[in-house]
């Protein structure tokens, strides 16, 4: 925009010189015109090649302002007068760095030394330094808006490299804590069946004992409630245990565990699944994942097994893939088919298979509220 003002202004000053001048005529009216194509020559050639080379991100081809330029200042040697329009064609030479109009344009200036009155010329002279200032200003601040928003993208750029490496950790460290917590719930798990229901396991043992020797007939009924008692605390603490163990199921770690087993297949694994799944669901996909990797081992002929774990806002989907050809299966086929789409079945999901392009058995199960 300060470039668009700067011609503007340098153009009406050079008019009005010329004008006074040469007078009003319809050469007058040619000359102004031909003046506005040269002002804005430049322009609109830099605007045409910024729309169409916007995204190869080329700087601009100067060169070809060289001839069209060079015969604008050329033709002051035709017409003396056209000197008056030098500080336009200045503005734009200098910006551009064209050395050879400068140079005749600097010669065109000393050669029509008479031409004008030297009140005129040294308004001439000022003209086209404040054509220089002008045109050098505009660069530098170019350059310095160009420096800025290039500044302005590494930051925006970085931030979002920050921001990345930020959430990588903090993913990091919930997966530590998760894995430290699983492994505490496996421990305590471990501790209650080893030492409480040890325990437990003993008096009841010990009741019955005592049940079995006794033989005074008002102790039976305090012996059987006791017995009870502790038969209900250690069914109470079996059952906590097993939930804690069943908790402390790593969805990924027991999937990984199972694949790193295949070794005459290149095994590809991407899991994207939230540790908030259920037991069942989890318990589901291990067995389906283990039936259906046991069948591409003995039956598939390909060499590559791909496991995906996905989960989506309304359903979790398994999918377990080769790349074998040579498959032959119907719908009522394989026990182990049948127990997959039976431990499908059992969490209210769906089990599907594909053989277009090796075999595939896709898992889909809807969470909780949108069954």
């Amino acid at each position: 925009m300060h470039r668009i003002i700067d011609k503007i202004m340098l153009y009406i000053s050079s008019s009005i010189f010329y004008v006074l001048y040469s007078g009003i005529s319809t050469e007058t009216t040619v000359v102004l015109l031909s003046a506005i194509l040269a002002t804005c020559m430049n322009t609109v050639v830099e605007q045409f090649w910024l729309t169409f080379h916007e995204r190869d991100h080329l700087p601009m081809d100067n060169s070809y302002y060289v001839i069209p330029y060079t015969l604008l200042v050329l033709l002051t040697f035709i017409k003396p007068l056209y000197i008056l329009f030098l500080p336009i064609l200045l503005y734009d030479g200098y910006r551009y760095k064209q050395k050879i109009p400068l140079i005749i344009c600097v010669f065109s200036l000393i050669w029509h030394i008479q031409t004008l009155e030297p009140i005129s010329y040294i308004i001439l002279i000022l003209l086209c330094i404040l054509s220089l200032m002008l045109s050098d200003y505009c660069s530098k601040e170019e350059r310095l808006t160009k420096a800025l928003i290039s500044q302005r993208d590494d930051n925006v750029k970085h931030s979002r490299l920050m921001e990345e490496h930020n959430k990588m950790l903090r993913q990091e460290q919930d997966s530590a804590i998760y894995t430290a917590t699983l492994q505490e719930r496996n421990r305590i798990a471990r501790e209650i069946h080893d030492n409480v229901g040890h325990l437990l396991t003993r008096s009841i043992l010990q009741t019955g004992a005592i049940k079995t020797m006794n033989r005074d007939d008002t102790l039976k009924e305090p012996l059987n409630m006791l017995n009870d008692t502790l038969n209900t605390a250690m069914t109470s603490i079996r059952n906590s245990v097993h939930d804690l163990h069943d908790e402390s199921v790593d969805l990924k770690a027991v999937i990984e565990d199972i694949l790193s087993s295949v070794d005459t297949f290149d095994v590809v694994f991407d899991y994207d699944i939230d540790n908030s799944i259920s037991k069942d669901i989890k318990y589901a996909f291990i067995a389906i994942t283990k039936e259906a990797v046991n069948n591409s081992l003995k039956y598939s002929n390909g060499n590559q097994i791909h496991v995906l774990l996905r989960e989506h806002p309304g359903f979790y989907q398994l999918m377990i893939e080769d790349n074998g050809t040579d498959i032959h299966i119907s719908e009522s086929s394989g026990m182990g088919i049948t127990n997959i789409r039976e431990r499908a079945n059992a969490i209210h999901g769906t089990a599907k298979i594909f053989t277009h392009r090796g075999f595939c058995i896709l898992i889909t199960v809807l969470k909780e509220g949108k069954q």
